[in-house]
């Protein structure tokens, strides 16, 4: 059997929602991570983002090792967390093929959140192989207990939206809500619990044409969250939270009752916040050549900023006319940018 997960792109809400309390829209790209699993003479995992390498694994007393040099540690631990949702203490004789649109080539990064798809499709595999069903906020759930360790300070909007699908409007609450219920409860207790101050739903809107641009610039998203972070405390960051949900929750209005123009307004707002979040903090989320892109964009009659966390990979960029998206698409070309199909 296969799964198929999709990749995610932030459209509102980088940033801020790293923190508890902050929301984020987020969109399930039509590019998928897919993960093979069937049975076969030994336990083994092949994927193209460690060259393909046949990698023999132990699954054994509720641990799993992977015998390679590589960091496959919250892979690993993903296992682990589908095999204690399944309360079961071994793995034997299976195959984990994973193969995935989501990159351009062996480590060409465009934003569309591996990572989280990898952890989302692994826990969706071995439960439905092991013939088991989970609902999709239960496997949303599920994959932020899976990344909480690796990943302390994430938003974990890539794995919700990967397990939801569509067009996601996500707020983050406290880990300590989810570490509290951990200690009380089994695991799949927990995930079928509701979260206090946590929501995950998918929107019935529909979202409008957009662009989604490759910069050519790869960016680590972890380094540049770390830089914002180190300024929580000047007197402007809790500013730039208030403004941020406030925009957020214009961006959803908007899409909810199908006003383009005050959709595309959030888009230009957000990215004006931040322009505002570089000016105070020493992360460079449009670099010198972003912002020339996206002036030629906007120039261009479109609406256009960075998505996630900026410094490179994607921008999206929304058009009020379809002419002004075609003048853009000729241009783009010209300049020798990839437009992704999503």
């Amino acid at each position: 059997m296969t799964v198929k997960i999709p990749g995610k792109m932030y459209l509102l809400g980088e940033y801020a929602i790293v923190h508890p309390n902050q929301q984020a829209l987020i969109y399930a790209v039509n590019r998928y991570l897919s993960l093979a699993i069937k049975p076969a003479d030994s336990n083994r995992f092949t994927s193209a983002f460690l060259k393909e390498e046949a990698i023999p694994f132990r699954a054994e007393r509720g641990m799993v090792r992977f015998d390679t040099p590589h960091d496959t540690r919250f892979i690993e631990h993903a296992i682990n967390i589908a095999m204690e949702y399944l309360n079961i203490e071994s793995l034997s004789n299976i195959s984990l093929q994973v193969s995935s649109e989501l990159d351009q080539g062996y480590q060409r990064k465009l934003g569309f959140g591996s990572s989280g798809a990898i952890t989302v499709a692994m826990l969706k595999a071995l439960i439905e192989y092991f013939n088991e069903s989970i609902t999709d906020v239960a496997l949303a759930k599920l994959a932020i207990i899976t990344q909480m360790q690796f990943f302390p300070h994430s938003s974990y909007g890539d794995v919700v939206c990967s397990a939801l699908g569509g067009l996601v409007h996500y707020t983050k609450g406290s880990l300590e809500t989810v570490k509290s219920l951990m200690r009380q409860y089994p695991l799949a207790t927990v995930v079928g619990m509701p979260w206090q101050d946590w929501s995950m739903n998918r929107l019935s809107a529909t979202l409008p044409p957009m662009l989604v641009i490759n910069t050519n610039q790869r960016a680590s998203s972890e380094d540049l969250v770390r830089q914002v972070n180190q300024v929580q405390d000047h007197p402007n960051f809790q500013r730039f939270l208030h403004q941020s949900k406030e925009i957020v929750r214009l961006g959803k209005d908007a899409l909810m009752e199908g006003n383009l123009q005050a959709w595309y307004q959030s888009i230009d707002k957000y990215r004006e916040l931040l322009v505002y979040l570089q000016s105070i903090s020493s992360a460079n989320i449009e670099t010198a050549d972003i912002e020339l892109l996206i002036h030629q964009l906007n120039t261009l009659g479109g609406h256009t900023k960075t998505s996630g966390a900026g410094g490179g990979d994607s921008l999206i960029s929304f058009f009020n006319t379809k002419d002004d998206e075609l003048k853009a698409r000729e241009w783009l070309r010209q300049q020798g940018y990839d437009i992704l199909d999503i």
